[in-house]
């Protein structure tokens, strides 16, 4: 939705943005799984933590994004 003369700034922010998702991402659910008493326990909540990001994007994508 940018600006034809904003274009490359919009795709280097948006690229940007998912790199330092991505690795957010990486930092927060490596800590989470080392921080339980075992593996299993880590990435269970972990895996916990994602699925209600999952839900949460999902609902947030079914309430905003319109058909255009």
């Amino acid at each position: 939705a940018a600006p034809k003369q904003l274009a490359g700034t919009a795709s280097g922010v948006l690229n940007a943005s998912r790199q330092i998702g991505a690795t957010l991402g990486v930092v927060l659910f490596g800590a989470m799984v080392s921080s339980g008493d075992s593996l299993v326990s880590g990435m269970h909540a972990a895996l916990i933590a994602a699925a209600g990001l999952f839900v949460c994007g999902g609902m947030l994508c079914f309430r905003y994004v319109r058909d255009r």
